[in-house]
C-alpha cells in the first residue's frame, strides 16, 4: 500500500496503471512509439523502486496538474485537440474520484 496525501492508500497495481496513462499523455511519440519530446512526467514509464519517490511524484502531479496542462496546451495547441483534452480531463477526474473513494474506505 502507498500513502497519498497522508490519508489515502493505493495498491501498487493501481499506481502502476496511473503512471502508465500519465506517460501516454505526456510526450508526443513518432509512428514507432518513440518519445519525441521529453515532458516533465515522461520518466514515469521507468520502473520506480523507491516508495518515497512514487508518493512524491504522484503528489506533485496532483498539485501541479493545471499548470502542466497549461504548459502542454501552450506548446502543442495544434496537435492537442479538444477531444483529447476532454478525454484527459475525464481520466484525471476518474483518478481523483478513485482517490476519494479509497480515502473513505481507509
Amino acid at each position: 500500500m502507498y500513502i497519498l496525501n497522508h490519508s489515502c492508500k493505493v495498491e501498487r497495481p493501481v499506481l502502476n496503471a496511473f503512471i502508465r496513462w500519465i506517460n501516454d499523455y505526456y510526450g508526443e511519440k513518432d509512428k514507432n512509439g518513440n518519445q519525441l519530446h521529453d515532458y516533465r512526467y515522461s520518466k514515469l514509464c521507468a520502473p520506480l523502486e523507491d516508495d518515497d519517490s512514487v508518493i512524491i511524484i504522484i503528489q506533485v502531479f496532483i498539485d501541479e496538474i493545471h499548470e502542466v496542462l497549461d504548459l502542454y496546451l501552450t506548446e502543442q495547441q495544434e496537435i492537442f485537440q479538444t477531444r483529447m483534452y476532454q478525454a484527459f480531463q475525464n481520466r484525471v477526474l476518474s483518478f481523483l474520484t478513485l482517490m476519494e473513494v479509497l480515502k473513505k474506505h481507509d
